[in-house]
Formats: structure tokens, sequence, C-alpha cells
């Protein structure tokens, strides 16, 4: 199921690169060097860029910030039922770095997340998501 959030991920990035390459861009400028380390229920893997495009892949490794959620809660951030802050303050989301390193994961989460709701060919993609079994947390 790793494969399934990664494969979701990647395909958003392409889309997003496509249908809405300014928003695409906003993120990528606010990931910068950053790494980010996603657990999303039980499955693992990192964010980063590599030549200037995003990378997804698999697994635990080394990434400047971690962060653990589950599938629900990014459905939710996403749809603006919960705003990514208080998904923090709540504990749904949990984040570990340097500040400054933190503060760039966040705010390229929002560039993500904005662009993500004005590409509209991701409603699909949303929704795959939506419907994808979760794994219980450990």
């Amino acid at each position: 199921m790793a494969d399934s959030i990664v494969s979701l991920l990647q395909t958003a990035l392409a889309t997003m690169q496509r249908d809405n390459p300014g928003g695409h861009r906003s993120f990528l400028d606010a990931l910068g060097p950053t790494s980010v380390g996603v657990i999303a229920d039980t499955l693992p893997f990192v964010i980063s860029t590599v030549g200037g495009g995003p990378v997804v892949s698999t697994g635990i490794g080394a990434a400047d910030v971690g962060i653990r959620t589950d599938r629900s809660t990014v459905v939710s951030v996403i749809e603006g039922e919960i705003t990514l802050t208080d998904a923090v303050v709540q504990g749904s989301v949990e984040v570990r770095g340097a500040l400054a390193h933190v503060v760039t994961a966040h705010d390229a989460l929002l560039a993500f997340v904005d662009a993500a709701v004005r590409t509209p060919s991701l409603d699909g993609l949303l929704d795959q998501l939506r419907g994808s079994p979760q794994e219980a947390r450990p």
C-alpha cells in the first residue's frame, strides 16, 4: 500500500506540473532543498527535490523533517475541513525537526494543498486517496 500512496503523490505532482505549472513551481520553491519524511498511517515515504524536480521515494530515509499522520487527516486538510495548524495542535499530525526545516515543510505543504485544490484534474486522485483502506496506526 505504500506504493499506492507514493503512486498517488507522484501522479498528483505530474498532473499539477502539467495542469497548474504555477502551483507546482510554488510548491517546489517552498520546499527547496528540504527533504520531508512522512509516515501516513504506517506507510513511510520521503519527498525531496533533485535537479529542480520533486522526488517521492518509499521507505524511511534521512529527512530534514519527519511527519506522522493518517490518510483521513490528509483528506480533511485538502478538503479544508481542518487547517494544517489545527491538525498539528489536535495531535492528528506530529512533526519533528529543526524549526527552520519545520517552517519550510509547513510552507511547502500549504503550497501543495493550495496548488492541489486549484488543479481540478486532481479530483479523481483525491477520490482514490479517500477510498483507500487505512492501516491501523502503531
